[in-house]
């Protein structure tokens, strides 16, 4: 039964109400289209979507993210992206963590597919430090740590595909959040969709495991995204893209592959003065022998260990 309209905007004034008292997002994925107001204009685009800022039960500032449905005559690229679509959702909804970006759910404007989820006020990591030169690097990597934990602690494994620092956002209040699963998979259930020879290539080289770049690669898994988190590290601790003074993508792709490491920070450098021990655990991250890499657990460990040893240390001075 269709309500009328007094009647509907007085049950969505008690929905929001609702959703901000709980801070819970519906259980249903599917958000109706009155719901939910889209902005006109993109508020960024990344390699297989768009995003748009909108509004919520016109109260919650929200991101709204399609897949890219610019398609040639004739190609296959529709099944694939409804199926990445799919994928994503399927891992997203499964997520509950304060270091994981929630899903609000999943609404559809003029026969395109959205995921919506809270706008991040700070935008993402790697602007964030860049920005913002006194910010607390060590609490974000522990925070993205947590998070990352969490993925690969949950039963069963998730792994992510596509740790760095454009895909960690940061909250109003300055907490890290892993975002973007569009490259992750549940790791027992990998038979439940397909996975096209683009999605395994898929990735930005300097963050890649070398394994990952082989002419016939494994799947990604939690050492993947290990030594993705060490090349994150680098990228937040310097402010710096890891190889950023390399001189094309060629270059760095051979960099990866025969086991260079990105250069230690120069003296004076906000990098430098955190600390030898952060970038050891980087390294250690980002070994070339995948079962020489430490797992999450231990990870987040040494970073909160670190960031409370700093601490300690400018109290005391």
């Amino acid at each position: 039964m269709e309500l009328e309209p007094t009647s509907r905007e007085r049950n969505l004034t008690r929905l929001t109400q609702l959703y901000l008292d709980t801070k819970l997002f519906p259980w249903s994925p599917e958000i109706q289209g009155y719901e939910i107001q889209k902005g006109e204009s993109m508020s960024g685009r990344g390699g297989f979507g768009e995003c748009y800022k909108g509004t919520f039960l016109k109260n919650q500032e929200v991101a709204m993210k399609c897949l890219q449905v610019r398609l040639k005559p004739g190609s296959n690229t529709n099944t694939s992206l409804e199926e990445r679509f799919e994928r994503e959702v399927y891992v997203w909804r499964k997520l509950q963590h304060l270091n994981i970006l929630p899903l609000i759910g999943t609404c559809t404007l003029d026969s395109v597919t959205y995921m919506v989820s809270p706008w991040m006020t700070n935008g993402n990591a790697f602007d964030y430090v860049r920005n913002n030169p006194g910010a607390d690097r060590p609490l974000l990597l522990a925070q993205a740590a947590d998070g990352l934990r969490f993925l690969h602690d949950f039963k069963p494994t998730i792994v992510h595909g596509d740790i760095r620092g454009p895909n960690v956002l940061i909250s109003a209040s300055g907490e890290a959040r892993i975002a973007d699963f569009g490259l992750s998979h549940v790791t027992e259930e990998a038979g439940r969709f397909s996975y096209s020879a683009s999605w395994k290539l898929a990735g930005h080289w300097a963050w890649m495991a070398p394994e990952l770049l082989g002419e016939d690669p494994p799947p990604r898994s939690t050492e993947t995204d290990v030594f993705s988190f060490g090349r994150m590290i680098v990228e937040l601790t310097t402010g710096e893209q890891p190889f950023f003074y390399l001189p094309n993508a060629a270059s760095v792709l051979l960099a990866v592959i025969t086991g260079k490491t990105p250069k230690k920070p120069e003296p004076g450098s906000v990098a430098y003065e955190l600390g030898n021990d952060i970038w050891a655990l980087a390294e250690e991250c980002y070994h070339m022998e995948p079962k020489s890499r430490p797992q999450m657990s231990t990870v987040a460990s040494r970073i909160w260990a670190i960031r409370s040893s700093r601490r300690t240390a400018s109290v005391t001075r």
